[in-house]
């Protein structure tokens, strides 16, 4: 059992791909680990579930991260796997972390 927040999401834009989501947040590391997402036919349309595994900080602490979880097509049946890992603590400059770079890299740019 995880303490989540669920949302239900509606873009601003009504062109925008993904009409109605909804998400479940975990609380404590504010990460998806579930979410729903209807067509702009308001048809069901894919699920998403993230599983959560142990990692451990320098200091021997541990925490739950995002690990393989899969994306399913509904309506045709496709799915796919997802597979994460994470490093904590590495010592990433604040400078990293811009509106810019962020868009940068989810749009599968390279930041130096």
């Amino acid at each position: 059992m995880q303490d989540v927040y669920v949302l239900e999401i509606t873009p601003k834009d009504p062109d925008y791909c993904y009409p109605k989501r909804v998400m479940w947040i975990d609380k404590a590391a504010w990460e998806a680990t579930w979410a729903m997402v209807w067509d702009r036919k308001g048809e069901y349309w894919k699920e998403l579930v993230l599983f959560r595994i142990p990692g451990k900080l320098q200091d021997g602490q541990v925490v739950w991260q995002q690990g393989t979880g899969y994306i399913i097509n509904v309506q045709n049946g496709r799915s796919t796997v997802i597979s994460a890992s994470r490093k904590f603590n590495i010592g990433l400059s604040p400078s990293l972390f811009t509106f810019g770079t962020m868009q940068t890299i989810t749009r599968q740019g390279e930041v130096n």
